[in-house]
């Protein structure tokens, strides 16, 4: 009973290499891919909307063009690695979705504004670790929640759907691996750095302000929704997920990172349904860094 189909959609990855020779490398790359497409249904003469979730691992080898170093580079490598501790701090800016909303709505792909601060530390060339605060503000659609009206001079009870802006904090502390340094050793000259991280989180829901969105009663005064309110509400988990940076100078560096936020408690986040993606969170970010 359907008609004709567009599909679009968002995809993430991330591999891991493994080094047996100068020309080969063995990779393993987990790949994650959301798709929303929109079909007309004849029967019910209607639009109806879908997502879909799919995981899939990749194992291969790559052949690549040896690398050449001089003994000069070597021992630049060397001396080198005498600066590699220190403090850093920075800033970010980016977005972050619930994945359970990633569903049958029109604004499935649009990510909530996010802004974080980042104090870290490198113990080694490899080791590292950072604290990081986040301030996000995102939107939900709330399904057959309850709230009331004044009709004629009663107050009644009606269910509808409600569009919930909920400011949240995040408050991080991630371990992070310079796996860049791990595959090819170390050397201050690359400007390209990766990185590995996760660690624990903990979340509060500084408010939360819900609207009437559509429901069984659009009139009346005096809305007040009776549903389960979030302000106030703690949350801890864990987040992983990997970090590129790109130096522009001995003091300064441009970062990337993608984090994925999965909460313990399944009831933290507002749901509509039980799922495996009720507490789980996306972040994406970009920013500056300054190393000290």
């Amino acid at each position: 009973p359907y008609g004709y189909s567009t599909y679009y959609g968002l995809t993430t990855s991330a591999a891991a290499l493994y080094r047996i020779s100068n020309l080969a490398q063995l990779f393993l790359e987990p790949r994650f891919d959301i798709y929303s497409y929109s079909r007309f249904n004849e029967v019910l003469q209607a639009n109806q909307t879908f997502s879909d979730r799919m995981l899939s691992v990749n194992f291969g080898t790559r052949i690549s063009r040896p690398l050449k170093s001089t003994e000069n580079e070597r021992r630049a490598r060397v001396t080198g690695m005498l600066s590699h501790r220190g403090f850093w701090g920075g800033f970010e800016l980016g977005g972050s979705k619930v994945l359970e909303e990633m569903r049958a709505t029109t604004k499935a792909f649009s990510f909530s504004p996010s802004v974080s601060a980042t104090v870290g530390y490198n113990f080694t060339r490899l080791h590292g670790a950072r604290a990081q605060v986040a301030y996000e503000r995102f939107s939900k659609l709330r399904i057959g929640e309850p709230y009331e009206v004044k009709i004629g001079g009663w107050q009644r009870t009606f269910f509808g759907n409600m569009e919930s802006a909920t400011n949240m904090l995040d408050i991080r502390l991630l371990y992070m691996l310079n796996i860049s340094n791990l595959w090819t050793g170390y050397d201050r000259r690359l400007p390209f750095n990766l990185y590995l991280q996760a660690g624990p989180v903990l979340s509060t829901i500084l408010s939360e302000n819900v609207e009437l969105a559509e429901g069984e009663m659009m009139g009346g005064t005096d809305f007040t929704f009776t549903g389960e309110k979030h302000s106030g509400k703690f949350g801890a988990g864990m987040a992983a997920g990997a970090m590129a940076s790109y130096s522009l100078g001995r003091h300064w560096d441009v970062t990337a990172e993608m984090l994925a936020q999965y909460y313990f408690g399944q009831n933290y986040l507002p749901n509509n349904e039980i799922s495996p993606f009720n507490g789980i969170k996306l972040h994406f970010g970009v920013g500056m860094r300054y190393n000290f």
